[in-house]
C-alpha cells in the first residue's frame, strides 16, 4: 500500500470511528432515558391501580369486622387470590394489635404481624402504606391500608402483597427490545457513516495520488471535483499548477532545440546566438520561479490534507 493510500485510509477509518461512537452515545442515551422513563411509568401505574384495589377493599372489608363474620370477605379475597394467582402471595387481615384475623394462607391465621418496623408503622397510621419484602424467589411490594368505621375509627387493617414479577418481565422485554433498536440503527448509522467518509475522502485520495503521480514526473495528471467547496478549490489550484508546469517544460524543449539549430548552422551571426542565450537563460528563471510556484502549491494540497486529517 502507497503512503497516499496509508493516510486515506487512515483519515477514513478516523471520521467512520467519530460518527459512529457519536451515533453509538446518541442511542445508547436515548434508550437508558427511554428505559428510565417507562420504567418509572410501568412502577407509578402498578402502585397507583393496586392502592386502590386495596383501599377499595378495606372499604368493603369494614362490615365484616365490625360484625366479625368473614365468609363474604373470604370469598371477595379468596376470589381474588384465585384470579391473581402466583402475582398475589398473600392477602391479609389484621385487627389493631397486628393479629391475623384472615389469611389468605389457613395456617397463619392468628398470627401476629407487629414485629418489622413496617409493620410497626402500620398500626400507628390512619393512610396507606407501602412496604417492600424479598424473598428468595420474588420481591413483593406490600400496600396496607387501615379499616375505618363509619366515624373514621380504625378496625383493622388489610395487606395485600403484590409480585413484582410481571413488571421485571415487562422491563426485560423492553430492554431485550430497546437493545435490539439499538443495534440495529448503529449498523445503519455505521453504514451511513462509512459512506458519508467516503464522500469526503474520495476527492483527498484523488488529490494525493495525482500530487504522488505527479513527483514522479507525469505532467498529464488532471484531478476532476465538481464541488465547489475547498477540496474543489483545491483540485482547480492542482490543475492549474499542473498545466503552467507543463508548458513550461514544453517551452524549454523547444528553446532548446532552436539552440540546437542555432549551433548547428555556421551561418548564424554572433548576435543571433547571444539572442537565443538570452531567450534560454529567460526560460530558465520562468521554469525555476514556476517550478517553486509547483513546490509552493503542492505543499499547500499536504498541508491541507494533513490539517483534514488532524479534524478527526
Amino acid at each position: 500500500m502507497s503512503l497516499n493510500n496509508t493516510k486515506g485510509f487512515s483519515f477514513f477509518i478516523k471520521l467512520s470511528i467519530v460518527f459512529s461512537v457519536l451515533f453509538t452515545l446518541i442511542f445508547s442515551i436515548c434508550g437508558f432515558i427511554i428505559y428510565n422513563q417507562e420504567k418509572n411509568i410501568l412502577i407509578y401505574e402498578f402502585k397507583e391501580r393496586n392502592i386502590l384495589l386495596v383501599e377499595t377493599l378495606a372499604s368493603s372489608t369494614m362490615k365484616a369486622v365490625l360484625s366479625n363474620n368473614y365468609e363474604d370477605t373470604e370469598i371477595i379475597l379468596g376470589s381474588l387470590k384465585d384470579k391473581q394467582k402466583e402475582n398475589v402471595p398473600y392477602i391479609i387481615v389484621s385487627d389493631t394489635e397486628g393479629r391475623a384475623i384472615y389469611h389468605t394462607d389457613d395456617s397463619k391465621t392468628g398470627m401476629y404481624y407487629n414485629t418489622d418496623k413496617y409493620s410497626k408503622n402500620l398500626l400507628t397510621s390512619d393512610n396507606t402504606l407501602l412496604g417492600h419484602y424479598k424473598t428468595q424467589d420474588k420481591h413483593v411490594l406490600d400496600i396496607s391500608s387501615p379499616i375505618k368505621s363509619p366515624d373514621e375509627k380504625t378496625l383493622g387493617f388489610l395487606r395485600i402483597g403484590f409480585d413484582l414479577k410481571p413488571i421485571k418481565n415487562t422491563l426485560s422485554s423492553l430492554i431485550f427490545n430497546l437493545l435490539t433498536i439499538t443495534v440495529i440503527s448503529i449498523i445503519i448509522s455505521i453504514t451511513i457513516c462509512i459512506y458519508i467518509s467516503k464522500i469526503f475522502t474520495n476527492p483527498i485520495q484523488k488529490v494525493v495520488e495525482a500530487t504522488n503521480n505527479l513527483a514522479t514526473g507525469d505532467l498529464t495528471q488532471h484531478v476532476t471535483i465538481t464541488s465547489n467547496d475547498e477540496l474543489g478549490i483545491l483540485a482547480n489550484s492542482f490543475n492549474s499548477a499542473t498545466q503552467k508546469l507543463s508548458k513550461l517544460i514544453q517551452s524549454l524543449a523547444q528553446t532548446v532545440n532552436s539552440v540546437s539549430l542555432a549551433g548547428s548552422s555556421l551561418s548564424v551571426g554572433v548576435s543571433e546566438t547571444t539572442e537565443v542565450n538570452k531567450q534560454i537563460s529567460r526560460t530558465i528563471d520562468e521554469l525555476a520561479r514556476s517550478y517553486q510556484d509547483q513546490v509552493d502549491t503542492v505543499n499547500k494540497i499536504m498541508s491541507s490534507i494533513v490539517n483534514l486529517d488532524e479534524l478527526t
